[in-house]
Parts: C-alpha cells; structure tokens; sequence
C-alpha cells in the first residue's frame, strides 16, 4: 500500500506527462513505477538499454504487489490476495479456503532476484524526497 501510496504522489501532470491515474483506484505501482525507476536508473548509468533487464523484472515484481490488492484479480485469475481468504480448489477434488498467511504469493521469490536489489533503495529515496 505505501508503494501504491507514493506512485500516486509521484504522477502529477507536470511529472508523469501523458500518465492519467485515478486517485481511487489500485493498480498504480505497475504503471508508474517501473517507468520512473528506468529514468533513475538512467541517470547514472546511461542508454536505457542498459537498464531493460532490471526495468522488466520490477515492472513484473510491480505487477505483482499491484495484484495483492483484493481489487485486482486480473479477471478473476488470480483470486489471492493479501487481505481476505479465497476459495481455491482441493487436492480431493472439492473447494477449500487459503488465508493469505498460508499462501506462497510469488512476489516473495521475487524477492530474492538481483535485479531488485536497488528497486527498494530508489524508492526509498523518492518517498524521502516527497516528504521533504
């Protein structure tokens, strides 16, 4: 949610130009935060190809935290989320309900990806910044 929380912060139109964001709504971080992470990245490294591996893997990691929220279910795709129990189908053939502290999301493996080592730090920063 705070990520949610500064990518709708970040996205102003004289920031994000062309970006239309609804305050309201989820599905922000997708959006907006791989786009201003390829920028950041950009400055101190140069060309932007430089940075499209790491710039993917955060725009899939994004896609990711955005999906937690209840709201995006990715047409009812994906029905976990990290708020509320779902059904899900049984071993035995039957329906049963997963909470969300029994369920392996896949953004906790992401995690462990080199390519978002400096995601956290960039973002850190950013929200630093907006504070001040």
């Amino acid at each position: 949610m705070a990520l949610e929380k500064a990518a709708k912060a970040h996205v102003a139109p004289d920031l994000v130009p062309g970006v239309s964001i609804d305050p309201m709504k989820h599905g922000v971080v997708a959006k907006v935060l791989p786009d201003y992470y390829r920028h950041r990245l950009a400055e101190g490294r140069g060309p932007t190809r430089n940075v499209d591996p790491a710039v993917r893997t955060v725009r899939r990691f994004c896609e990711e935290i955005d999906l937690l929220a209840p709201a995006n279910q990715a047409g009812g795709a994906r029905p976990d989320n990290c708020e509320y129990p779902w059904e899900h189908p049984s071993a035995a053939g039957g329906r049963e309900f997963r909470a969300p502290v029994d369920h392996v999301f896949p953004i906790e493996v992401m995690l462990q990806e080199r390519k978002l080592v400096e995601f956290p730090r960039i973002i850190r920063r950013h929200t630093q910044d907006l504070a001040d």
